[in-house]
């Protein structure tokens, strides 16, 4: 019980300070080069990876050769371009891919 505990504590003490130090040090962070860097390019990066990730599963060989995936992401990035309004051109692709999955046929006997 006792080494549930200790671990337990470990846990708690190792959480609170690697959340709570960075906040000692927020004005030289601020000014930090690689900080401003990081702050500058990670949304866009995160941003790639779950585009990536959403759509490396495609079978761009097999029907409907990633028809619906394609029409969703160019609907996004179209409206995103023209409207610039992030909600508008999410909802308005996943909706398109929506349909473009239920109107298709899929292939499938």
């Amino acid at each position: 019980m006792r080494y549930l505990i200790g671990c337990v504590c470990t846990l708690f003490l190792s959480t609170a300070l690697t959340r709570s130090v960075p906040f000692l040090f927020v004005d030289r962070l601020r000014r930090n080069p690689r900080v401003l860097l990081v702050r500058k390019w990670l949304p866009a990066s995160v941003m790639l990876l779950l585009c990536l990730q959403s759509l490396s599963h495609i079978k761009f060989k097999d029907y409907p050769y990633g028809l619906p995936e394609i029409l969703g992401s160019v609907i996004v990035l179209w409206l995103h371009q023209a409207r610039r309004n992030a909600l508008l051109s999410i909802a308005a692709g996943t909706t398109v891919y929506g349909l473009a999955l239920h109107f298709l046929p899929s292939g499938n006997p």
